[in-house]
Order: structure tokens, then sequence, then C-alpha cells
């Protein structure tokens, strides 16, 4: 009791880490770390009103005279703890406690320093989460690669700009978990002149999108890779997309197609609900790219955020237009070959000019839905699927045409 009073008065005061009251209660040899959590389990007990057989690990046992085991009192676990761990009555203590206690810190610990911000599971044949000799591997399976073109652009106000780079990357990770084909992205930007005017959008000039692609090519042919899938994601990037194929086809051991044609052949049309729906214009930012995004990117569409477009076209475009919306295939190409244009061509066709919100599409985005990007997206990926697996028929893994 009088030893008890003294601890009380001490860590009262602050003191108690020098506290002696006798010779028989002196602190000799003792570390300040150790001092430390001793003076933690003395307050937690004088707290708990269990002193006397208070412990948390043999270092520091029960004392003589501890009140025996069953009794009421020690029937209770103290709901005391000590860095984030309880600390048990000895009666509560097992062999193994003082290890199992180490790595629960241990495990806490390395939990505490993981990145909060990170979210992502590994995924198969996806370059960036690949090891070297992953990639080894696979070599032994396929010489075959899938670059995705895509685009940082803007998609309207409830849209990301790297909507055309993301879902065209997930539609190749979709394709590379039914066959073995190496997902490569390269850079995220590409060519969007034409959408400047509105903040985030960036734009590279079509030389210099060809010229990297085709290198990370040489690279991969370097290390085995033969056959190289351009899939494109973002219409500003066809041309460059063809030519970066051709380039690979004309000037290197490599073999390079389109897989957006490519894959057109294997292609079964998705089942729409568009057969009972008025016909309207519905191009970028509009219910078919948002319902895209809202199967293959669902946390990056907000609709909450979606306004009524009003779009301003010059005279003879907007003449054309209902043509255009009804497929007439002179009018659609022509159509496209002057609208979306950077603001420098004086066409008056750049983005900024055509809509106010960025969206170029005059339908609800209301009938936007998780179905609709779904049964596209898995047509695209069924059709790309079947014609890896001809062309890997085709020509086996190996063949050579020397």
């Amino acid at each position: 009791m009088e030893r008890r009073s003294l601890w009380s008065a001490a860590l009262q005061s602050g003191n108690s880490r020098y506290l002696s009251a006798s010779p028989a209660y002196a602190l000799p040899g003792r570390s300040p770390a150790r001092r430390q959590r001793r003076d933690f389990l003395w307050s937690a007990a004088l707290q708990s009103g269990n002193s006397r057989c208070f412990s948390a690990s043999p270092a520091y046992p029960c004392r003589a005279g501890a009140r025996r085991a069953g009794s009421r009192r020690d029937a209770r676990v103290p709901s005391v703890t000590y860095g984030g761990l309880p600390v048990f009555p000895k009666r509560f203590r097992h062999p193994l406690a003082p290890a199992l206690i180490v790595a629960l810190l241990a495990a806490g610990a390395a939990s505490a320093q993981t990145n909060p911000l990170w979210g992502q599971t590994k995924i198969r044949n996806y370059l960036p989460h690949m090891s070297w000799t992953e990639v080894e591997d696979l070599l032994t399976r396929t010489d075959m690669v899938i670059f995705p073109v895509g685009a940082l652009e803007q998609h309207g106000p409830h849209m990301s700009i790297g909507t055309d780079f993301l879902n065209g990357l997930e539609r190749a990770k979709l394709v590379a978990q039914r066959t073995d084909v190496l997902v490569a992205p390269i850079l995220l930007p590409g060519n969007s002149p034409y959408h400047l005017a509105f903040p985030g959008t960036i734009s590279l000039p079509a030389e210099l999108i060809q010229e990297v692609y085709f290198e990370a090519a040489r690279s991969l042919m370097g290390q085995g890779f033969r056959r190289f899938l351009i899939l494109n994601s973002h219409g500003g990037n066809r041309v460059i997309s063809q030519y970066i194929a051709d380039r690979i086809n004309h000037e290197t051991e490599g073999i390079a197609v389109e897989l957006g044609q490519a894959a057109g052949p294997f292609r079964e049309a998705p089942a729409t609900d568009d057969a009972t729906e008025p016909a309207v214009f519905d191009r970028h930012g509009g219910v078919g790219e948002t319902s895209s995004s809202l199967y293959l990117t669902p946390d990056l569409v907000d609709l909450g955020s979606a306004r009524t477009t009003t779009l301003t076209m010059p005279q003879h475009l907007e003449a054309m237009l209902p043509e255009v919306v009804a497929g007439e295939p002179t009018a659609l190409r022509v159509f496209l070959a002057e609208s979306l244009k950077a603001e420098s061509t004086g066409k008056g066709t750049s983005t900024r000019e055509l809509t106010d919100t960025g969206v170029w599409s005059v339908r609800d985005l209301e009938d936007s839905s998780v179905e609709r990007g779904r049964r596209a997206a898995e047509a695209f990926v069924d059709a790309a699927v079947a014609f890896i697996e001809r062309w890997k028929e085709l020509r086996p893994l190996g063949a050579s045409g020397r």
C-alpha cells in the first residue's frame, strides 16, 4: 500500500522515473525505455485498480501476494492498451504472446507506411505491373504487344480529361485477360489541338507521337516481340495510328496492324435500345462515350455535373446535320473532315467554337447506362480476341519469314 501511494504521487508529479522510497525500491540499471514502459503499466494498473497482478510480458511479472487466479477481479480483462495493443493480466498470457505482439506491431507499422492512395491490384500481362522475369516468361507464349493510343483532352464537365487514354487502356487489359498479349501503354496525350481552349487538355504534334511509339516498338523488338496491335481510342489519332503501323511494317522486322480495323470483320453489332429512339446527333462526350466510361471507369463519371449543351456550327455544317445523323456516307465524311479542327485553321470548328460545354452531342446524357457501355466493350473485346487468336493460328509463335 505504501509503495502504491508513492507511485501514485510520483506519477501525478511527473517524476516517477526516479522514484525511490528506500533502497528496497531503488531502480538501478533500468534503461529509459524500460522505465517509460514500466511507468505506463503502473499508471494503467492504478487507473484500473488491478495493480497487483498487472503485467504485459514476463519482464514484468506479478508481485508476490497477487490475487489468486479465478478471483472476480481477475476474471475481467482490463481495457488498457500499450502501443495500440491490449495489456493483459498474467492469467490471460500465453507463452507465445510476446512474439504475437511483436508480429502485430510489425504488421501495424507496415500498414501505417502504405500509400493510402494506392488502390490497384496486379493485372495479368500489363507491362507496368510486371517484373522483367514475368515479361521474359510471357515471351515464351506470345510475341504480341498492344499499344493503346489515347489522349488527354476535355470530355465535358461530367467526365475526366483521361477518358480516351483510360478507356482504351481498360479495353486492352480486358483483351489480355483472355489471350496472351502484352499491354504496353506508352503515352497519355495524343493529338487534340482543337480541344486546347478547355483547361487541362494536352496536345502533342503528330510527328512526335508516331516517333515515340515507333521507338517503343523498336525497344520491344530487341527483346523478342514481333507483332504490334495499335489500339486507337481517340478520333484525332486515327491517321497517326495507321502511320505507326506502316512504319513498323516498312522499316523493321516487326509486323503491325490497327486493332480496331483488324477486329472489324469479327465484330457483331451489339444490341442497342436505339431502335425505338429518335436519331439524334451524339458524338464526343455524348451518351455513347459516357456509357463506355460508366462501364470501364465508373468512378470517373459524374452525371450530376452534366449540363445542357448548346451547339453552334457553321451554317453549311448545320444544314447537312440530318444526313450525318442518318449515316449518309458522303455527308458524314465531309462533315468530319471539316469539324473538330484547331482554331488556328480558321474553319470555326474548334470544340470551343462548336459547343459551350465541350460535349458534342444534343442527346440527353441521362440516357447513358452501364449496360450500354458493357455491350459495346464486350463486342469489341470479343472481336479483338477472335482476331488475335486467328493471327496466332496463321503465324504460330517462332515462325519466321526468313
